[in-house]
């Protein structure tokens, strides 16, 4: 179920859809961003991952899937709780993020994580039965929600409990909508398609909350949770945006480099209305924390 010495990443590759291949290689694009700007992420995001852990009701000794963990959230976190008798699964479409995840929990000295390459629409976990179920700000990015949430539900123990978190409204996460409303301004890409997935898709409540109750989840609540990031500077948050997507390398296929400069000089100018002491900027953000029993 794990391995006994030390966290690994399984190199074994799932089927995919082609959107899952798709969103899996701009993950891995932006995994060395992701690792640089790590402690800020974290920092401001280590209050959603020790809710879910919580409202999954996680404990020692339990069995723990983790889906879309990115950098290892909240898988780490849940190992930490569920102790050297316990186990988690931490699963990704992304093996580069996998990678990075791996580093950080052999770091932080962690032997009960086993980390898969696998794509959290269909998870390949038929014959394992976990405690608790944890996905932070993954199920946005899932075409199939109610047909995976209705594959983990049956992953779940009798009574096990599923925790999930998405974003609030865009205008109530302006650490994201600031730089994405700016730069479409600014240098704006061709409309998507109608059914794109992006991080805002389950801001209604209503949506997340009717897909877990159609796939049989009891007991479903949710709550709203602030989540504070904050940068030395509004250069810094520019960075921080532009390392963290693949933002510029979409804006390369249709605007010369001078405009896409423009318009990421347009998001730090944009960011100082978020400023305060120092220089600093400050962005409190909205999530939503969901969860539910089998």
């Amino acid at each position: 179920m794990r391995d006994a010495d030390n966290p690994t990443v399984n190199e074994s590759k799932t089927v995919t859809h082609d959107p899952q291949e798709q969103a899996a290689g701009r993950w891995n694009s932006a995994a060395s961003g992701w690792a640089h700007w790590w402690e800020v992420w974290e920092r401001a995001t280590q209050p959603v991952s020790d809710r879910l852990v919580a409202l999954a009701g996680v404990a020692a000794s339990h069995s723990v899937l983790d889906l879309a963990t990115g950098l290892g959230e909240p898988a780490i976190t849940a190992a930490r709780r569920v102790g050297p008798h316990g186990w988690v699964i931490a699963t990704d479409c992304a093996p580069e993020m996998l990678r990075e995840a791996a580093t950080r929990a052999e770091a932080a000295g962690l032997s009960n994580i086993e980390f898969r390459e696998m794509d959290a629409e269909t998870p390949d976990l038929q014959h394992i039965a976990f405690d608790s179920i944890l996905c932070r700000w993954g199920f946005m990015f899932v075409p199939d929600l109610e047909g995976s949430l209705r594959r983990l539900a049956a992953l779940l123990k009798p009574g096990g409990r599923l925790s999930a978190a998405a974003w609030g409204m865009p205008d109530e996460v302006p650490v994201i909508y600031t730089s994405a409303s700016v730069v479409a301004k600014g240098a704006p890409l061709p409309p998507a398609p109608a059914g794109a997935l992006h991080p805002f898709r389950l801001s209604d409540p209503d949506i997340l909350i009717g897909a877990m109750k159609k796939a049989g989840l009891g007991d479903v609540s949710h709550e709203e949770l602030r989540v504070a990031f904050e940068f030395a500077s509004a250069e810094d948050y520019t960075r921080f945006r532009r390392d963290m997507t693949t933002l510029d390398a979409q804006l390369a296929e249709h605007h010369p480099p001078d405009v896409i400069e423009a318009a990421w000089q347009a998001v730090t100018e944009a960011a100082r209305a978020y400023g305060g002491n120092e220089g600093r900027i400050r962005f409190v953000n909205t999530a939503v924390c969901f969860s539910g029993s089998r």
